[in-house]
């Protein structure tokens, strides 16, 4: 029987089998029996010969490496047919509460973490000046709620005073360039507290994630962009970012931070598991609930998931929206 002639080689990512050759060539030689000793030549397992391939493509460890992004298609999807039908035989009124019992439970989580994301953002803005010596974890509000003022407050004590030694001198002697040294050092420690925790554990925490969500909403697959370490990253970086001074705001980030939790939370269930257009709708009303704790606007962030995130937007989702911005909105209310 004869030789069959070498396939030739394509140009996707450079040569396939150029791929091949270079992961070979960065791990010693080893695994020699999979692929090729020169470029022309063809591996003697097609398996192993497309996962050295993926490995190729997938080098870059970063956010944006490939295989983390895939778009549904529920038009050509052999499952289709299956699920409909099982939609049909399972009974409404257990998936009508299931679905309400995770709009709640979204509602009130994302109306916990604005409250925790304004207490931790104010406490860590009177860090920046001084500390309160009645009692160290209080801000600055606080530590001088009896207080005519925030200026006459004798129970916080700014860095510039503490340092300079005017407290147990009894005056109020203080160095100024320390008043300006002291918060700028502080600025610059918690900007890159969050630039280290996103980029050491979640790059998909960075920036605002909204536009990212509206092309999860449209079909978009990206794996890890909701997980729930990206929920928690997320909700440190933040605080420390808008703690920090700089010019960011809550608005998109708390958007990306209501779409992780309800993702963590759908996944608890198998019906929303398995049904990638259900998931995006409870998505939907995550968006709206983002929205609404960031703004204390329920209506405003049901209109701005209609207009904004959704390409497709069912009737049946705006009261589902309304109701999950609207739990969010009277938690922030009533705990803050």
């Amino acid at each position: 029987m004869k030789n069959k002639p070498p396939l030739p080689a394509r140009n996707s990512l450079g040569s396939h089998y150029g791929a091949v050759q270079r992961i070979s060539d960065a791990s010693g030689g080893g695994h020699s029996s999979h692929t090729a000793t020169n470029p022309g030549s063809r591996p003697r397992s097609h398996d192993s010969y497309f996962r050295l391939r993926k490995r190729a493509a997938s080098k870059d460890l970063g956010a944006v490496r490939a295989g983390d992004f895939k778009v549904i298609d529920f038009t050509n999807s052999p499952k289709r047919a299956s699920v409909v039908e099982i939609e049909r035989k399972q009974p409404h009124g257990r998936n009508f509460w299931v679905y309400y019992l995770i709009l709640l439970l979204v509602g009130i989580g994302t109306g916990t973490i604005a409250m925790i994301m304004d207490i931790s953002v104010s406490y860590l803005e009177s860090l920046r000046d001084g500390i309160c010596m009645r009692s160290p974890l209080l801000s600055k509000e606080i530590c001088c709620d009896g207080s005519r003022s925030l200026g006459n407050c004798a129970g916080f004590v700014e860095w510039t005073t503490l340092l300079s030694g005017a407290v147990n001198l009894g005056t109020k002697m203080t160095l100024p360039f320390l008043g300006f040294l002291i918060p700028l050092l502080v600025a610059i420690g918690y900007v890159c507290c969050s630039a280290y925790l996103v980029q050491r554990f979640a790059p998909y925490a960075a920036g605002s994630g909204l536009s990212e969500v509206k092309a999860v909403l449209n079909g978009t697959v990206m794996s890890g962009f909701l997980s729930g370490w990206t929920l928690i990253i997320k909700v440190v970086g933040l605080g420390l970012s808008v703690a920090s001074g700089l010019n960011v705001g809550k608005e998109g980030p708390f958007v990306h931070l209501s779409s992780c939790l309800a993702f963590t939370i759908s996944r608890l269930f198998k019906r929303f598991r398995e049904d990638e257009a259900l998931l995006r709708e409870v998505l939907t009303c995550a968006c709206a609930a983002g929205v609404a704790v960031a703004f204390a606007a329920p209506i405003g962030g049901v209109l701005f998931a209609l207009e904004e995130c959704s390409s497709y937007y069912a009737s049946r989702v705006l009261w589902r929206s309304f109701f999950c911005a609207a739990v969010a909105a009277l938690v922030l209310m009533r705990t803050n």
